[in-house]
């Protein structure tokens, strides 16, 4: 998290951006430090998660707490063929990249956490329209200026796939493979 790292971060804004709108990698729980009184307070992690059971404890610290964020390293994380996530991406039910079934109901529970909580926010609601964008049958209405801004960020995704390098490592496969 290059950009957020070196500050500190108000609630909720690392929920909207980091957690919800994907927009960074979510902190290995491992890599994290917690003071004792706001773990008690949250309630811990919701069991109820075969998957998201680490962002659940994120979300109830994130809508309440500040949060810093330092670039210097806090721990190691081992991935396995024995994890949780690595079992759930072999069986498909889950695809770190991809719409899958899994973070359908994670997003609600984050809907219906902030707003039984009474921590809902404007920026919460819209990070979580977007996110529910991608699934069609839970998808929430959107704005028009949701929608323009949808339409910008897929014109900077599809921008960004055309780089010069990339342009030029696919004309060079075309003409390698051409001359097979």
């Amino acid at each position: 998290m290059p950009r957020q790292s070196g500050r500190l971060h108000m609630p909720p804004d690392l929920l909207d951006q980091v957690i919800v709108r994907q927009r960074a990698h979510v902190p290995c729980i491992c890599s994290i430090m917690v003071h004792r009184e706001a773990l008690v307070a949250v309630g811990g992690f919701d069991e109820a998660f075969e998957l998201y059971e680490d962002q659940t404890l994120l979300v109830k610290l994130l809508l309440r707490y500040p949060v810093f964020v330092t670039s210097t390293p806090t721990g190691r994380y081992r991935q396995h063929l024995d994890s949780t996530s690595a079992k759930a991406t072999a069986s498909g039910i889950y695809d770190r990249l991809r719409p899958h079934a899994a973070r359908i109901g994670f997003l609600e529970w984050v809907e219906m956490h902030a707003s039984a909580s009474g921590l809902m926010t404007p920026e919460l609601q819209r990070a979580l329209r977007f996110a529910f964008a991608r699934y069609p049958a839970q998808r929430r209405p959107l704005t028009l200026r949701d929608r323009f801004d949808l339409a910008i960020e897929a014109g900077r995704r599809f921008a960004r796939r055309l780089t010069p390098r990339r342009i030029l490592s696919k004309v060079f496969r075309l003409l390698t493979t051409a001359r097979r």
